[in-house]
């Protein structure tokens, strides 16, 4: 599995593509995101492109463009192709600060905040405490190191909710609707736990190639990962990307995560779930 480099943001952002299509054609086209990251992201165009190929790709109003290949085609959406892009090392066209993937050792929780005065953009890697300040008020004070003060900053909020759709063309709400059986309950291993725990009330997204978005209720976190409730049945073992907190209509940051445990949960017809997080994919 190859290494993660940094976290990715779910968000739908404008922009410029310029390049040549699969008829020798020169097209600039005005397309969006779906997920970004500081090395990548995963775009959605009205034309197809062949894998290998290079474009050119500028966030709407922003000053610089990066020389970006086309990684391989993700599905449709609609009548747009979704494709994964890779970006240079050295170029940052999203204005978003992604941290070091590293210093998540120390986090329970991911969110895309912006600062109210200057409108900077940073992925926040946020502690116990400072996750149950955000859950509670939605609304948290850090330096910024363009205001050089202490700030209030917000997540950051895109297109309402019901305009969200996954790969496939279901809404989120279309989704959750759809119910899907539960496993049986295996027996509950020998506590290894290495992160102490900390109980939240928090939403979460869970998703898996190929199936459908679970919107989850999560029952504690910890710095190595997190535990949930949901209907849906998952396999033991298997990988996940989970986003928590889950702000519905809010550009969210999925991470990497493996199920290492399933126990029956005190709601009736739902399983608890332990996820590991991992910086593998």
């Amino acid at each position: 599995m190859a290494e993660r480099r940094s976290d990715r943001v779910l968000i739908r952002m404008p922009i410029e593509v310029r390049g040549t299509d699969l008829e020798g054609r020169d097209f600039q086209e005005t397309a969006t995101t779906h997920q970004v990251g500081r090395h990548g992201a995963s775009i959605l165009l009205q034309r197809a492109l062949a894998t290998g190929q290079e474009i050119t790709i500028q966030r709407a109003g922003g000053k610089t463009a990066a020389l970006a290949r086309i990684v391989g085609q993700l599905g449709i959406q609609g009548y747009q192709h979704v494709y994964g892009v890779a970006l240079p090392e050295a170029v940052n066209i999203w204005g978003i600060h992604f941290p070091q993937i590293s210093e998540a050792d120390q986090a329970v929780a991911r969110v895309l905040l912006e600062c109210q005065p200057c409108q900077n953009r940073e992925v926040v890697y946020l502690n116990e405490i400072e996750l149950e300040v955000f859950e509670v008020n939605r609304i948290i004070s850090r330096s910024c190191g363009q205001c050089h003060s202490f700030t209030p900053w917000k997540q950051v909020m895109q297109e309402p909710a019901e305009k969200q759709e996954d790969l496939g063309g279901r809404s989120v709400a279309e989704a959750k609707a759809k119910g899907s059986g539960v496993a049986a309950a295996k027996p509950r291993p020998q506590n290894r736990r290495r992160h102490a725990r900390v109980k939240i009330k928090m939403s979460a997204c869970i998703r898996q190639p190929g199936s459908e978005d679970d919107l989850v209720a999560v029952a504690n976190v910890s710095r190595g990962g997190l535990c949930f409730v949901s209907a849906k049945a998952y396999r033991e073992g298997a990988w996940i990307e989970v986003a928590a907190p889950y702000t519905p209509g809010a550009a969210n940051i999925f991470v990497s995560g493996r199920i290492v445990r399933s126990q029956l949960s005190t709601i009736a017809g739902s399983l608890e779930y332990a996820v590991e997080y991992s910086t593998r994919k």
